[in-house]
């Protein structure tokens, strides 16, 4: 679809104006008017068009039905969660499906040309790393230490934080509703 944000709408109605003002009074200033507007609403848009391309986000979902996770590179969104949120149709219409419009983003078909790894609940995507812990997850004192930029703690893990904190570097933890 079409997506114009308020200022490009209101550019693109001074434009019309100055070429009615122009068309109608024969003022050549006002073609001049018009013609930067329209310069600067491309300009606006190529911005927006780069930015989107160039955008590199994680997202992690607030969903009660499972865990969801999200990596945006450019136009595209490579997933990792729980199926069953994906396969529920109203959740993804709800709150998924209106990210990937305002990311003006779509999912890709697979997780091989990116820099996203997912094993054992390790992610990394470019330079962040992520640890999803679960209720499968065990903390064992043999396990080597790492080092990682989020935590997600997902379906209630019987995990102490202290413990998770002193085996494992990180800078945020996130709860989610699942």
């Amino acid at each position: 679809g079409i997506v114009i944000s308020g200022p490009d709408v209101l550019l693109g109605y001074m434009i019309i104006a100055m070429l009615m003002v122009w068309l109608f009074r024969k003022k050549p200033r006002s073609l001049v008017w018009a013609s930067a507007l329209i310069l600067l609403l491309a300009l606006s848009i190529s911005f927006r068009i780069c930015r989107h391309r160039w955008q590199r986000k994680i997202i992690v979902y607030n969903t009660p039905s499972g865990t969801a996770v999200e990596c945006v590179d450019g136009e595209k969104i490579y997933f990792t969660g729980d199926a069953a949120v994906m396969d529920c149709t109203a959740l993804f219409r709800q709150q998924i499906l209106p990210a990937h419009w305002q990311l003006h983003a779509a999912i890709a078909k697979s997780n091989d040309d990116c820099f996203f790894e997912s094993s054992s609940g390790l992610l990394q995507f470019y330079d962040k790393k992520l640890l999803i812990i679960d209720t499968a997850f065990t903390l064992v004192s043999s396990m080597p230490s790492v080092s990682v930029d989020y935590v997600i703690l997902s379906h209630a893990p019987p995990v102490s934080i202290s413990r998770l904190y002193n085996w494992c570097r990180f800078d945020t933890i996130i709860f989610d509703a699942s």
